[in-house]
């Protein structure tokens, strides 16, 4: 069975701040800055592409009914927009062209 290995963002940061010769804090700092701005811009209905990786996006859900677990009733869930990510070809070819170690 293959172990998943799981990156979260503070060993992001402790990566990004190797591979730039910066400090640990400032990398966090960028990385929180980034994360940010994406989820400002998504929240605003806009669109944040970055070549080589992929488009962070919203897309909208119709209204549907689902079923209220404790009542057993039919509720309605109203339409909503989630947020989505399209990862690039580019990035999908590098992933598909690892083999995992």
């Amino acid at each position: 069975m293959n172990k998943t290995r799981t990156t979260n963002k503070n060993m992001l940061a402790s990566i990004v701040a190797i591979k730039c010769g910066i400090l640990k804090k400032d990398a966090d700092r960028v990385i929180s800055a980034t994360f940010s701005v994406i989820k400002s811009e998504v929240r605003q209905g806009g669109k944040v592409r970055i070549n080589g990786f992929g488009v962070f996006d919203t897309a909208w859900r119709k209204s549907k009914i689902g079923m209220d677990m404790n009542r057993h009733e039919p509720v309605e869930i109203p339409a909503h927009r989630i947020p989505v990510f399209r990862s690039s070809k580019v990035f999908r070819k590098k992933i598909s062209n690892n083999p995992k170690s």
